[in-house]
């Protein structure tokens, strides 16, 4: 679809590191209103932070709907480095079932680690696959 969409106003900023004035408080705002993201627990987005594979792991989820309910369940090891009672285990098993997601040659996911770009552009063509 080529269709442009309008990017959304920002006349209220959602988080309290993110001014009504930044040159991406429109896009952050739809992120929010989306429900893909919350912020952090202080209240705050942490615009210049890089983004996690386990953050970036639960925005896809929630992207896709949360297809397995706002806390998916995980009771099987996603990946090696990623148990059952891992904070982002469900929403990472969920991309590794739906192929989002295939992990390292280890076996592991690194989720503390940063998204490189190549990874991301891996992630969202697998994504928009999915989503066909």
């Amino acid at each position: 679809n080529d269709t442009v969409h309008e990017t959304p106003a920002c006349d209220a900023a959602r988080f309290a590191d993110v001014g009504d004035d930044s040159t991406f408080c429109s896009d952050i705002t739809w992120l929010s209103d989306t429900g893909i993201t919350g912020g952090f627990e202080d209240g705050s987005f942490q615009p210049t932070s890089a983004v996690s594979r386990q953050a970036m792991a639960a925005f896809l989820y929630r992207k896709a709907g949360s297809p397995d309910g706002p806390q998916p369940a995980c009771d099987d090891a996603a990946f090696t480095d990623v148990g059952a009672g891992h904070p982002f285990c469900g929403e990472i098993a969920w991309m590794a079932t739906s192929d989002v997601a295939r992990g390292f040659e280890d076996g592991s996911f690194q989720p503390t680690s940063a998204v490189s770009r190549q990874a991301m552009a891996a992630f969202l063509q697998r994504f928009h696959i999915l989503l066909l």
